[in-house]
């Protein structure tokens, strides 16, 4: 249910911001506000509720992307998805994370790729990649437990960084079969007429891999954003598929399916504002 702007209370901070699209990476003027829950993001009028970030273990850091110099990263690992938004000026960009970060109780996270420095600080931990934090979330273990046990939790994750080191270093000792097989296109297909499963195709975007359209799922009405490109090279449709099939990335939007019509290829993705 969309939450009007004026239901919002306790409102720590709000401003506006201009925000990267998960889709095609446009760059859209927002109003931000952070609330000790989530934040919310809305059009510039406050009028239409455009998303939410749920701010359980979440985390925020400066970043830099190009002509947009006052840049910041939200990490929802509720969600698994990263929001770029990018403030007016640095002191409102150093604002918003001190007061984002306030409300997760983490410090601003570092890049470091093994847990050498672990600490504990009230609420989370510090000196480990912020990723690491979703690894107590999905186990379900809430912040009230780790509080009272955060020796142990420390113990876990070094535990867990150990293993997945050991893991790929073995992984990178075992030989490729010598009669592995390139995946072929076709056994990636998802049966079906993409322009009969879905309807109300709108372009939103367009570049040199494709088309990028708005349209809805004919069975639920779900909203999906669907890229439609001409079938030229098997290759690079294939690294396409697979990778938003297998890959739980932050950065990557969900996949639902991928069709073919009249040599072109319809991937379906999960729309994201």
């Amino acid at each position: 249910m969309s939450t009007p702007y004026s239901s919002i209370r306790n409102i720590i901070k709000e401003g506006c911001v201009v925000k990267q699209g998960h889709i095609i990476w446009n760059w859209y003027n927002r109003w931000l506000v952070l609330t000790k829950e989530q934040l919310y993001y809305y059009d510039e009028s406050k009028q239409k509720l455009r998303g939410t970030v749920p701010l359980d273990f979440a985390s925020v850091k400066s970043c830099e992307i190009e002509n947009h110099p006052f840049s910041f990263e939200v990490y929802c690992p509720t969600q698994n998805k990263t929001y770029f938004f990018e403030a007016l000026s640095e002191e409102e960009r150093t604002s918003w994370i001190k007061k984002i970060s306030e409300v997760v109780d983490i410090s601003e996270p570092t890049d470091y790729h093994h847990l050498t420095h672990v600490a504990y600080e009230e609420g989370g931990f510090v000196g480990i990649p912020y990723e690491w934090e979703n690894v107590f979330l999905a186990c379900g273990i809430t912040r009230e437990e780790i509080k009272s046990n955060k020796e142990d939790a420390i113990k876990v994750l070094e535990f867990t960084q150990i293993f997945q080191d050991d893991e790929t270093e073995e992984t990178q000792k075992q030989p490729l079969p010598e009669n592995d097989v390139p995946v072929v296109l076709k056994e990636l297909i998802t049966s079906g007429d993409p322009t009969v499963l879905y309807k109300d195709y709108v372009p939103i975007g367009e570049g040199m891999s494709g088309v990028v359209f708005h349209c809805y799922e004919t069975s639920t009405n779900k909203e999906v954003a669907m890229k439609k490109r001409l079938i030229k090279n098997d290759s690079v449709n294939i690294q396409e598929i697979k990778i938003m099939q297998t890959l739980n990335q932050r950065n990557i939007v969900g996949y639902l399916g991928c069709y073919e019509l009249d040599n072109y290829l319809y991937i379906a993705m999960e729309y994201m504002d």
